[in-house]
């Protein structure tokens, strides 16, 4: 009895952990382009754009910032 009690300590903790770990993902479309990325930058959701620029090309949040302030500026 007592090791049932134990593993459902575990299975709770691991999903709480699992819960934890991806709750702060975001959200991207799928198929997310770079005109996706440009155009929520230039509704003002830049935060939001540097986010989803680091998640597609796997960048660190300095050169994500930078090539979104490029695209917002282009236009």
């Amino acid at each position: 009895m007592m090791y049932l009690v134990v593993i459902f300590v575990v299975f709770i903790i691991g999903i709480l952990i699992l819960i934890n770990r991806y709750s702060g993902r975001i959200s991207m479309p799928i198929g997310c382009t770079d005109d996706d990325i440009r155009r929520i930058g230039q509704e003002g959701k830049k935060i939001e754009a540097i986010q989803w620029y680091r998640t597609l090309h796997k960048v660190g949040l300095k050169k994500a910032k930078q090539a979104v302030e490029e695209m917002i500026d282009e236009e």
